[in-house]
């Protein structure tokens, strides 16, 4: 953990008092609470401890520079360091951060707004938060149910060593699948998570307490340059245990690519849609509504008004009854009702029942290879006191099932040399589209996603945008808004419940990497090609014509520029609106930019030097070594991801077992 000298937790007091100040002349709880009560020195050492060595260093020559005079340097501010200088200045320099032409400087301004309104709004007591009642946001809106764990953790025994037949790392929407198939085949299965085991008896509704828990970096997971948030699970069920619940089948045409360009004739053949069928059934696919909320509603009449195609989100839940709907919107803080049939409430628990063993909390750094056979790993157990053990595993065959951004690197610690290994990285890059309407739209009530506009998904060949809502939860909504000033910051917060969203989720063409460091960590790197930014800027004008058609007064863009588009103006005006949006400058951190969907760092396909994996899943380099993730894409699957992960583990396992 990391211990602040006196300097940094007095200056990191002051910019958290910077980007949510208690304001002059105004009353009330909400108007004069400050960032620095609740996003305390404390919170923040927990959510920088979790990044890399290289990002802390970072964060901490940060704080250095602003407690220097040569702060001044930055902007036209007087040799002054931050403490001295005044409310008004503090905020000027940090618009002008924001705009700047230094990346390193618009990197900065990002990860402080992030960090202090996601903590100063997302945390909270038994006695709630002095902005929720007049926000009108209701905090957990019931305690954890208290459900025994039906799963009881395998335990490294005193020898260290333990031995399988299949070791399977990851628990996800691909380690699930394959450890629940297998088992059921006879085989003898060790399933390693290096998240913890939580279930509904944990998930307490608490905003930063469990994003803190369930994500990967307590949440704070972003690209090397700071301009992509990355939304990720780690936790024992991955990320189906957090995410939205949509269950899209993998697209027709991205089927037909990924058999024509890349080689894996399965994709068009009846294996794999029996794979699908059968993943859907045992997960509880449905899209048989009986409620969508506001926003929801708002994307699905507004679509259907202007004749766009739309439709209903098939989703893994089971429903609850109709008055009780509103409770799915806190699904992505882990469902403390069961509704949700993620991997944690079905293929784990198939495996655990056919004797498969499962640890939690054990991360494997190096597999072991002896003359290109796998011959099991290497990994690191920790106990609930924080203490670790190493242990060995030797196992016939392993599925590396850590995801998109750990399997990549996992393989290149273990040796692996193929050069596409950590390349190809797409992340349907998303922006957010807010507007502001007369009636409530509390969008963190109901079904989180339950409406998608898939009229542009394919307005450049097989390159588009989808139009989905996001869930909203109090932090990540103060996060994700422009900030200008602490006052107008505020005064956005304030308008919450009136506020409804629609994200542009592009399938990005031009792809990144993972970027591997001397100690074995990864980082994203990616920048967004002027081919997919046009995109999502199309994107965000289509949002607004919708947006507008369903009645909203206002919409805001997530630019630092603060630029808004009012019902005065006219639908009419928007594609010269479109056409100007282009020169507002869209370097990285001058908006916000979002991912929850990691692919293609490891492809399978039939070209040895394009692709790593066979499109059977195991790796050319390593025979009986295997991935079953979503790394596995040849390109972006061009709609949320989580069923065709599942899919492709289901067909890989029965393609092993017969």
């Amino acid at each position: 953990m990391i211990v602040w000298k006196p300097w940094q937790e007095a200056l990191l007091k002051e910019i958290a008092n910077t980007f949510v100040p208690a304001i002059k002349d105004k009353e009330g709880a909400f108007w004069q609470f400050e960032g620095g009560t609740i996003a305390t020195a404390d919170w923040v050492a927990i959510l920088i401890s979790k990044q890399s060595k290289a990002d802390q260093n970072e964060f901490f020559q940060l704080l250095k520079l602003m407690k220097s005079p040569l702060l001044g340097l930055t902007w036209k501010g007087g040799f002054k360091n931050f403490i001295s200088l005044s409310s008004e200045e503090r905020e000027q320099l940090f618009i002008s951060w924001a705009n700047s032409k230094q990346g390193k400087l618009r990197k900065g301004f990002t990860s402080l707004k992030k960090i202090f309104t996601f903590l100063s709004y997302g945390l909270s007591n038994e006695n709630g938060h002095p902005a929720w009642e007049i926000i009108g946001f209701p905090g957990p809106i019931s305690k954890p149910n208290p459900v025994p764990k039906p799963i009881s953790l395998y335990l490294p025994p005193n020898d260290d060593t333990i031995i399988t037949q299949v070791l399977v790392i990851g628990s996800g929407a691909g380690g699930g699948v394959i450890a629940g198939e297998l088992s059921k085949a006879g085989l003898e299965v060790l399933v390693v998570e290096k998240g913890s085991y939580f279930n509904e008896a944990d998930f307490s509704q608490r905003e930063v307490e469990m994003v803190s828990k369930l994500y990967e970096q307590s949440g704070a997971l972003n690209s090397r340059d700071g301009a992509v948030t990355a939304l990720a699970g780690s936790c024992l069920g991955g990320g189906t245990t957090v995410n939205w619940a949509g269950s899209f089948q993998t697209p027709d045409y991205i089927r037909q690519e990924w058999t024509e360009i890349h080689g894996n004739s399965f994709f068009t053949e009846h294996s794999f849609q029996n794979s699908l069928d059968e993943v859907s059934q045992r997960i509880g696919v449905r899209s048989d509504y009986i409620f969508h909320n506001p926003q929801n509603e708002a994307l699905y009449e507004a679509s259907k008004s202007l004749g766009h195609k739309i439709r209903t989100i098939p989703i893994n839940h089971k429903f609850p009854k109709k008055e009780e709907m509103f409770r799915l919107g806190f699904g992505s803080l882990g469902d403390q009702y069961g509704d949700k049939q993620s991997t944690l409430k079905t293929y784990l628990n198939d495996a655990y029942d056919n004797g498969a063993r499962i640890m939690a909390d054990t991360e494997i750094q190096k597999l072991t290879i002896e003359l290109g056979k796998i011959k099991g790993a290497e990994g690191v157990y920790t106990d609930k006191d924080g203490c670790k053990k190493s242990i060995k595993i030797i196992a016939d065959r392993v599925f590396v099932c850590a995801g998109a951004i750990h399997t990549p690197a996992l393989l290149i610690r273990s040796g692996l040399t193929h050069l596409q290994i950590g390349r190809n990285l797409h992340l349907h890059p998303t922006v957010a589209v807010a507007a502001y309407y007369r009636q409530e739209m509390n969008s963190w009530y109901g079904p989180m996603m339950s409406a998608v506009n898939d009229e542009f998904t394919r307005i450049s060949g097989n390159y588009g945008f989808k139009l989905e809502t996001p869930p909203t939860q109090l932090g990540q909504f103060a996060m994700s808004i422009p900030w200008a000033s602490g006052y107008e910051h505020k005064r956005m917060m304030l308008k919450a419940k009136n506020i409804g969203t629609f994200i542009v989720l592009t399938r990005d063409k031009f792809a990144g990497k993972i970027a591997v460091d001397v100690h074995g960590k990864p980082s994203i790197v990616y920048n967004l090609k002027e081919f997919d930014l046009n995109h999502l800027q199309k994107g965000m004008i289509e949002a607004t014509r919708l947006h507008l058609t369903a009645g909203a007064e206002e919409v805001y863009f997530p630019h630092n520029s603060m630029r808004t588009f009012l019902k005065e103006q006219g639908i009419k005006q928007l594609d010269n609106f479109g056409r100007e949006m282009n020169s507002w400058g869209w370097r990285p951190n001058q908006y916000m930019l979002f991912t929850a969907h990691k692919m293609g760092t490891c492809r399978m396909g039939a070209d040895d030097k394009k692709h790593p994996l066979k499109p059977n899943g195991e790796l050319r380099e390593v025979k009986n070594l295997y991935v079953a993730d979503a790394s596995v894409f040849p390109s972006a699957s061009g709609a949320n991801p989580m069923l065709t992960i599942m899919g492709i583990a289901h067909h890989i396992a029965k393609e092993l077992v017969g």
